[in-house]
């Protein structure tokens, strides 16, 4: 009979090639997995000595043996096995050497299915609670830039060509917006993740008489799933979704990235980055590469590739559980590392940049940005705007042909080309003309836009939305930390 705690059916141990093709990758996963299987173990055991299950003495026996392993993992000094094959079976096998027979009940009523669940669900909402705060963090420092820099002119883009002037606070409060509805979506896969599988066993349930709440409770999640079908299939649910939500905030980080990128080259001239977060080349020795930026913009399509990856897996797999499952978790670890080194590096790269204003107002007049306050300047004079376009646009093509400025352009030329175009003849002063050329002041007039009060506004709107959210994970956190010294008490009391 085989030596393996499942080995009851089997005449031969399983051959040190499966065991390395099943459980090697996984294993060393596992080692991250090892206090929340502890954990998991603590309360169940608990639970089961409630519920009469288990005497107080084989109890006290098992959860001394857990504390042990907690202790030794924590020095550094418990070693996962390959012989078996992952960390539910290691740390089962530690309590059985230690607390003898009475640890073999520890496993009744629970599966490896419902185990493995139960250490991943627990393992991801502090890995979402942990990115939601990094991210917070981020959001955090660009909105500080952004009011630094809320009145610094740069150009905004639409298909990669200048369209209208903007400003460095405007560009990156925008960011800074769609940053923090990364975090609400990481809020709500938290809230999806923290349900209790444990009972559900492999996937039928269990006829003992368990207490499924009681373990949820001394867990910190909010609640238990019902359906044990549905518990033990939702585990690559669950993965899925994190490794999508963490595609979405790598998507994001790499837009960034690759916007300093484009800004910091020398055709563009907006940005100066950091000594400290560029690199040199080899040969050429006036270089000064955004290396860091352009490996987390490339970083952010591993991840994009593992969230098709985990899908497809998810796909093809029928109801309950399928060993197919495990291969997410590489997808997810490795999802996690990335966005978590990515956010800790891009807030550093952003505290550092130096910003050329000058460049930038010279690429708005190079480039036409204040094309469209022109038309609203003559469709303000009645002029249907479809018209005034027309009168802007030929105007333009005219200062491309002569190599000349918009802010160059002339009363009389504007009024000429109107009358031209429109048939009509119309009052325009010099005044409101070279305000409406004028790059700052055509940021100004747009109060719903990059408008310095408008941006002011906005940055304080984030701010206290970015306040919110921290408020909302300390109190997840909070709960999750009660829900631990609840643990801790009753098992103390027990041993």
């Amino acid at each position: 009979m085989s030596k393996m705690l499942w080995g009851g059916r089997f005449s031969k141990e399983p051959s040190r090639h499966v065991l390395e093709y099943n459980s090697r990758e996984n294993l060393a996963l596992d080692e991250q997995l090892v206090p929340y299987d502890v954990e998991g173990s603590k309360a169940h055991v608990v639970m089961l000595g409630e519920c009469k299950i288990m005497e107080k003495e084989e109890v006290a026996g098992v959860l001394r043996a857990l504390v042990e392993a907690e202790k030794l993992w924590r020095e550094g000094k418990f070693e996962l096995k390959l012989e078996n094959e992952d960390v539910h079976l290691n740390v089962e096998k530690f309590v059985l050497a230690k607390a003898g027979s009475g640890a073999a009940k520890m496993h009744t009523a629970r599966s490896r299915n419902d185990q493995v669940s139960v250490d991943l669900r627990m393992f991801l909402r502090d890995a979402l609670n942990e990115t939601a705060e990094k991210t917070i963090a981020l959001v955090n420092v660009l909105v500080e830039t952004a009011g630094e820099n809320a009145e610094v002119i740069m150009p905004g883009y639409t298909h990669t060509r200048v369209a209208q002037p903007v400003t460095v606070g405007f560009w990156l409060s925008a960011h800074a917006a769609s940053l923090l509805r990364e975090v609400e979506k990481l809020e709500q896969a938290h809230a999806r993740a923290n349900t209790s599988p444990l009972g559900a066993c492999a996937l039928a349930g269990t006829s003992w008489k368990i207490d499924r709440k009681l373990t949820a409770e001394l867990l910190g999640f909010d609640t238990v799933q019902e359906n044990a079908l549905d518990a033990i299939d939702s585990r690559n649910e669950f993965e899925v979704e994190a490794i999508g939500l963490l595609a979405s905030l790598s998507a994001k980080l790499g837009k960034i990235a690759g916007e300093i990128v484009l800004f910091s080259g020398s055709e563009f001239g907006f940005v100066e980055l950091g000594d400290e977060h560029a690199t040199g080349s080899s040969i050429m020795p006036q270089k000064k590469n955004p290396d860091c930026l352009e490996i987390m913009r490339a970083r952010a399509n591993r991840i994009a590739g593992n969230f098709v990856a985990a899908l497809a897996i998810q796909k093809e797999t029928i109801s309950g559980y399928n060993s197919d499952f495990q291969e997410t978790k590489p997808m997810l670890f490795e999802s996690l590392e990335i966005v978590g080194s990515s956010l800790e590096l891009l807030p550093e790269v952003v505290k550092a940049m130096k910003f050329n204003e000058g460049r930038m107002i010279e690429v708005c007049e190079e480039n036409f940005a204040c094309a469209t306050e022109l038309a609203d300047l003559v469709a303000r004079k009645g002029i249907p705007f479809r018209k005034a376009h027309e009168v802007a646009g030929s105007i333009v093509r005219e200062c491309v042909e002569k190599k000349k400025k918009l802010g160059e352009v002339s009363v009389k030329q504007v009024k000429e080309k109107t009358k031209a175009v429109a048939g009509v003849e119309i009052n325009v002063g010099e005044g409101e003309l070279a305000s409406a050329l004028d790059v700052s002041k055509s940021v100004q007039a747009h109060e719903n836009g990059p408008n310095s009060n408008n941006v002011k506004k906005i940055i304080a709107g984030l701010k206290k939305q970015a306040g919110e959210k921290g408020k909302n994970l300390e109190a997840r956190i909070e709960k999750i930390g009660k829900a631990k010294e609840k643990l801790e008490r009753r098992v103390e009391a027990l041993l």
